[in-house]
């Protein structure tokens, strides 16, 4: 409102910048679907699941709307009651006829989904769909995020740096021990180049052996493990454990691990949103015939083990475990919804076991895949959820 408007002239402002405001995200609304309907048969996913993005914004907007309207309040004066009447009615059949559209729309276009067909969603479905949400405002946006990448700017000129210097070091001590023999200047000349070369040859030798010697280390890491212990029992050694860990590309992941990740996505967009993959390998070597033999009854043949995760360091970084979400029933009301937010995590564990034994190399050989679903909010785990295995 402008410093000089009195109380009445606000309120009617009021009324008049949101009709303005209300029309022109209305009209572009429109305009953004006539665009996406237009397109080629063959992009028309991506532009459903668009719509249904834009869809949630709008209603989102005509709700906060609707908030605003319900703080300007009828002035006093009885000259501007009656055309504050006028238009605030005036304004509300406006919504109310957007909010009537918007919801033909959704039972047009999304008739399947309980909330626009009107049948009772419960607890879970109200999970899903703001996870959904979620998952398509993190990809139609993702062109606005900015990646970042640390990396130490000292190491990419550390090589450089090092040969440059020790060239120039032994420039300057080639040239004083020259011109502190004036009487072979010549010779002292022609001994400064040849020095000089050798210096940067020798120079170059050590960055070379060092450049091998990093890279050979960073192979070799690959294949010695990052920690190894022992496995004892009865104070006898009975095997070795080893295990690497790192992070990995999605394009890197096993062909049927890929699969029946891809096949457990809760949503379309979720197969399209990148994702960070940490993996963990472990081989445990046992050998437990030593034991067998001091013993009278056979062992069980079976080994115990717990890989505990540590999910504390995610939480602080997630949003509060419920929220409120703005929607529309099928008549076009607006509606308060409380739904829970989640998380998910997935989990893949892939066990081979086979002989350990030399001689037994075409022994049976077992491999298993098992995929879960870790459901977090900001308390911590939710519920886990199994989404199948892969037997061989």
């Amino acid at each position: 409102s402008h410093p000089l408007m009195t109380p009445a002239h606000a309120s009617l402002a009021g009324l008049e910048t949101l009709g303005k405001q209300v029309a022109s995200a209305s009209d572009m609304v429109k305009r953004a679907r006539e665009a996406a309907t237009s397109t080629l048969q063959s992009a028309q996913t991506i532009f459903g699941f668009f719509d249904e993005y834009v869809s949630q914004i709008y209603v989102q907007y005509l709700g906060t709307i609707r908030s605003e309207l319900g703080k300007i309040g009828c002035p006093k004066e009885e000259i501007h009651t009656e055309l504050y009447a006028e238009s605030r009615k005036r304004l509300e059949r406006q919504l109310d006829c957007l909010q009537e559209k918007e919801a033909q729309h959704r039972v047009k276009f999304n008739g399947g989904s309980s909330s626009s067909s009107g049948t009772e969603e419960t607890d879970l479905d109200r999970e899903r769909r703001l996870l959904r949400m979620s998952h398509l405002k993190k990809f139609f946006q993702s062109k606005t995020f900015i990646d970042v990448s640390r990396r130490e700017s000292a190491k990419k000129i550390t090589e450089s740096t090092a040969t440059l210097g020790t060239a120039m070091a032994a420039l300057v001590a080639a040239l004083v021990e020259s011109y502190s023999r004036s009487s072979f200047t010549d010779a002292a000349l022609n001994g400064v180049v040849v020095i000089c070369l050798g210096v940067i040859f020798y120079t170059l030798r050590d960055r070379l052996k060092d450049w091998t010697k990093n890279s050979f280390q960073e192979k070799a890491l690959k294949m010695f493990p990052d920690y190894q212990q022992l496995l004892l029992a009865k104070d006898k050694r009975i095997g070795v454990a080893k295990e690497w860990f790192r992070l990995m590309a999605s394009r890197d992941l096993p062909d049927e691990v890929a699969s029946l990740r891809k096949a457990s996505s809760a949503s379309e967009m979720e197969k399209r949103l990148p994702e960070d993959i940490f993996h963990c390998r472990k081989i445990q070597e046992v050998n437990a015939t030593g034991l067998a033999n001091a013993r009278q009854n056979a062992l069980s043949q079976a080994l115990h083990e717990n890989t505990r995760i540590n999910f504390e360091r995610y939480l602080k970084h997630m949003d509060d475990p419920f929220k409120e979400i703005t929607d529309l029933d099928p008549s076009g009301q607006f509606r308060k919804l409380r739904s829970h937010r989640v998380y998910h995590f997935y989990l893949c564990v892939k066990t081979v076991t086979k002989p350990l034994e030399r001689g037994a190399k075409n022994g049976p050989r077992r491999e298993q895949t098992l995929l879960y679903r870790i459901v977090l909010d900001k308390r911590g785990v939710v519920r886990l959820e199994d989404l199948g295995s892969i037997k061989d």
